[in-house]
């Protein structure tokens, strides 16, 4: 079971986009908290290339809820919030949707191996 985010975590999104889970600063400033358009710009850039890397390792990708959507947010409860429907990133959505055909087409994507090589 391979993940990139949780309920027990920050939201990927965010700590990709803000390099760190703001506990820097105090809980109502973490709360009230919305990354910036270049923030998010990162963050959904590093987020695709994760989400990548997740869809093309051995074991099964785990997706929390909203990830796909483009949910921000620090740690609980601030990672919870509820799924945006209507306002999903569709970029976002569409990206993890060809990831998972692409797994359910590649028969590599489910049973192939992982080898590393020293070059």
């Amino acid at each position: 079971m391979n993940f990139l985010g949780t309920h027990d975590t920050p939201r990927i999104l965010t700590l990709l986009g803000t390099g760190g889970d703001g506990r820097e600063h105090d809980k109502d400033w973490r709360a009230a908290f919305r990354m910036s358009p270049g923030q998010y710009a990162l963050g959904k850039a590093r987020l695709k290339l994760g989400a990548l890397v997740l869809f093309v390792f051995p074991g099964s990708p785990m997706v929390y809820y909203g990830d796909e959507a483009g949910l921000e947010g620090f740690e609980d409860p601030f990672n919870r919030r509820t799924y945006p429907w209507g306002r999903e990133d569709g970029e976002l959505l569409a990206w993890y949707a060809a990831l998972g055909r692409a797994r359910r087409e590649l028969p590599a994507l489910r049973r192939g191996e992982l080898a590393w090589t020293l070059t």
